[in-house]
């Protein structure tokens, strides 16, 4: 068994069809609605949010964790690094949108501290590069790259 897939994030080396092709595509379908505006950050959050539940149980096949060649360390990564720290400030976003006279005091100066991060921006090109990525990905697939 080769291990080239460790170094391989976007799957040059896997297998076209994997059993995490479904899921990936779904995941790929979702950061492209969203980069290009056509859901918002609830959807998306709620979608992907899912996503992560089945890439989770997946990895967990047969009562264990198990990443080889098949995963798409992309989305293990983009979980993990980006998606979680996004997502757990949109939902601080939605609270204080939903409740604004709550803002006030050390909450208001924690959230201004937070937006000072640029989550929103931050995850968007991140979102932007991946899809990049796995398009060069497509590329390569077909000898273009």
């Amino acid at each position: 068994m080769s291990y080239n897939y460790l170094n391989d994030t976007f799957g040059r080396s896997r297998k076209k069809n994997t059993r995490f092709s479904n899921l990936e595509d779904r995941a790929v379908g979702l950061i492209k609605d969203f980069v290009k505006r056509r859901i918002d950050s609830k959807a998306f959050a709620e979608g992907f949010y899912s996503v992560r539940i089945q890439f989770y149980e997946m990895l967990r096949a047969e009562g264990r964790i198990t990443i080889d060649e098949d995963t798409p360390l992309w989305l293990n990564q983009f979980l993990g690094n980006h998606f979680i720290d996004w997502y757990e400030y949109q939902k601080i976003k939605w609270y204080f949108e939903a409740h604004p006279s709550e803002l006030k005091g050390e909450y208001l100066v924690s959230f201004l501290e937070l937006q000072k991060m640029n989550f929103d921006e931050r995850f968007l090109q991140t979102c932007e590069a991946v899809l990049e990525n796995k398009k060069k990905n497509k590329l390569a697939e077909i000898g273009f790259v």
